[in-house]
């Protein structure tokens, strides 16, 4: 039973890591440099720079920093995988890893998700949304 509501917390937590990609804010000069830009200031805690990245249409919705860091004695971290471009969007592969004081009894891959960002060339390429 622990472990189910402990699966709970780290999906929220997922959950408000997508919204800060997606809804945060645009533009650079290729798909791989904006995936790495955005990774890096993701691992950064980096929520101005966040902000630069995402396309204009993502902004309006963005959530408060404040409420989505994770719980104390949890580390949340971002690694960028493959990036594939066509004409003008592109999609990266990004994986979260949840690690720390995770609870006893959680199951193995529960701390962590793979997720796509999409990104389009907006007169720069900016991320659109992580799914």
């Amino acid at each position: 039973m622990p472990w189910i509501l402990a699966g709970g917390g780290v999906l929220v937590i997922a959950v408000a890591i997508v919204l800060i990609f997606m809804l945060t804010g645009g533009g650079s000069g290729s798909p791989q440099s904006l995936a790495e830009d955005a990774v890096a200031a993701f691992n950064n805690k980096d929520v101005d720079k966040l902000n630069e990245l995402a396309c204009d249409e993502a902004k309006e919705d963005a959530p408060d920093p404040k409420d989505l860091e994770p719980a104390e004695g949890i580390t949340v971290k971002a690694e960028l995988g493959e990036v594939k471009e066509n004409g003008d969007t592109a999609t990266a592969e990004i994986t979260i890893s949840l690690s720390g004081d995770l609870p006893e009894g959680l199951p193995e891959d529960a701390g962590k998700q793979t997720a796509t960002m999409t990104m389009e060339d907006q007169s720069g390429w900016c991320i659109k949304n992580l799914q």
